[in-house]
């Protein structure tokens, strides 16, 4: 969904400090996890026990709904949004989750519901099609969530939503070269399997495959066809999104090989960042950069300092998809320290761009 020129019928900027407290807390609460900086911490509780619901749910949760209802231009969409970061920050405040807290956020699920229907009312073409059933894999998650199912089912369906809503953006650019109209129906099968393995894998668990053999086919028909191949041959901003997209791509494929593959609790967490960090925060990277100042209205100037953080970011994956893969705890805790680096050193840039662009200005 391309943003909607002009001003945002309200200003986004509340929803964004709301959902970049969510991150910084998020982050804090994980690297604890870790034992990192435990000699400071955290007055919120939800903070560290809670941190991936967090950051999914609370974080991500905000932004995306954000950006669709900025990209909607609809007064009632930001809604979503605000229920989002709301239900995040109440995640830290409360224990033990209580029921009502839990309810919330399946309201916030639920009202993403809303904006996948005017989205499909709006497009109805197929890659508007993945993009809504993406949220309904998200309400789902968020209701699982509610219920206490376990955490390895619950993250299925979270990451069901960022490969149906990223593949579903590209798919949408697929179209300028032609890829989309050609090779659609192999992305459809991919998803078709996906989504198969998905539903299927709590009736018969070995229907797991199915998922991990529907997303290294996505994985696949995006390295392969995917509109950043073209990018990359351009200079600027349109190779930094062209390699931040191309390599967040080998990421879900790792992540898609590591679920053939029965691993212990290192494993576990191997493939969860493989698509979390790996794979969406390399596309969050690639995208910022453009998305950030559309939001806000502030333009930003591209600099090649933006590959630091970036290379941070894949290095320090790898290190932690290593550690756990090989159940080495020490590697996965300075991959968690970098990726928080990396993320640190990405948001400290892009402010500085943004300094240095207001300075110019005669």
């Amino acid at each position: 969904m391309r943003t909607t020129p002009g001003r945002p019928p309200i200003s986004p900027a509340p929803f964004l400090v709301a959902a970049a407290g969510l991150l910084i807390l998020g982050i804090l609460g994980g690297l604890q996890r870790f034992g990192w900086l435990t000699q400071y911490p955290l007055p919120l509780s939800g903070a560290v026990a809670r941190h991936g619901p967090l950051l999914v749910m609370g974080f991500f949760g905000t932004l995306i709904s954000l950006e669709r209802a900025v990209a909607m231009g609809r007064s009632w969409m930001f809604v979503v949004p605000f229920l989002h970061a709301l239900a995040g920050w109440v995640l830290l405040f409360t224990g033990d989750t209580p029921f009502w807290a839990r309810g919330l956020m399946v309201l916030a699920g639920v009202s993403f519901l809303a904006l996948a229907a005017a989205m499909w009312h709006h497009d109805r073409q197929f890659h508007t099609r993945v993009m809504a059933v993406g949220i309904v894999t998200w309400t789902v998650a968020s209701i699982l969530w509610a219920l206490r199912m376990p955490m390895d089912t619950v993250v299925l369906w979270w990451q069901a939503f960022f490969v149906l809503t990223i593949a579903g953006e590209r798919l949408e650019l697929g179209r300028l070269t032609g890829a989309a109209q050609r090779f659609g129906r192999w992305f459809a099968l991919a998803v078709g399997v996906y989504m198969l393995g998905l539903l299927l894998q709590g009736l018969y668990p070995g229907a797991r495959v199915l998922v991990a053999l529907g997303m290294a086919a996505t994985a696949l028909w995006l390295l392969r066809f995917d509109v950043a191949w073209v990018g990359l041959r351009r200079p600027g901003l349109s190779r930094f999104i062209a390699i931040s997209l191309l390599s967040s791509y080998v990421w879900l494929l790792v992540a898609a090989g590591l679920d053939f593959i029965p691993l212990g609790r290192g494993g576990y967490d191997a493939q969860l960042h493989s698509v979390f960090m790996g794979f969406v925060f390399s596309m969050v990277f690639g995208h910022a950069p453009i998305i950030f100042p559309a939001l806000l209205g502030l333009p930003l100037s591209f600099h090649p300092l933006l590959y630091l953080p970036l290379a941070l970011l894949h290095a320090t994956v790898a290190l932690r998809v290593a550690g756990g893969f090989l159940n080495v705890f020490s590697w996965r805790a300075l991959g968690g320290l970098g990726n928080g680096l990396a993320l640190l050193l990405y948001a400290l840039i892009m402010v500085g761009l943004r300094v240095r662009e207001t300075l110019s200005r005669p």
